[in-house]
């Protein structure tokens, strides 16, 4: 697995397989591209930052003080 940041664009993308992409789908602010036998290929998480801030509300308080 790779992953990559980009500050300027705020856009964390996540290569889980280098199989060609053959279709995207999109859900709010991720984009999971698929390969043709349907398995993700990458992922793209816009407004990453928002995104995990966001997603980090979930977590329960031990894990969130173990991070800051």
């Amino acid at each position: 697995m790779k992953y990559q940041y980009e500050k300027q664009d705020d856009v964390l993308t996540i290569w889980m397989s280098k199989e060609p992409v053959d279709y995207a789908e999109k859900t709010g602010d991720m984009i999971v591209y698929f390969s043709k036998k349907d398995k993700p290929v990458f992922l793209e998480v816009l407004n990453a930052s928002a995104f995990f801030l966001e997603a980090a509300k979930v977590f329960p308080q031990s894990v969130r003080s173990a991070v800051t």
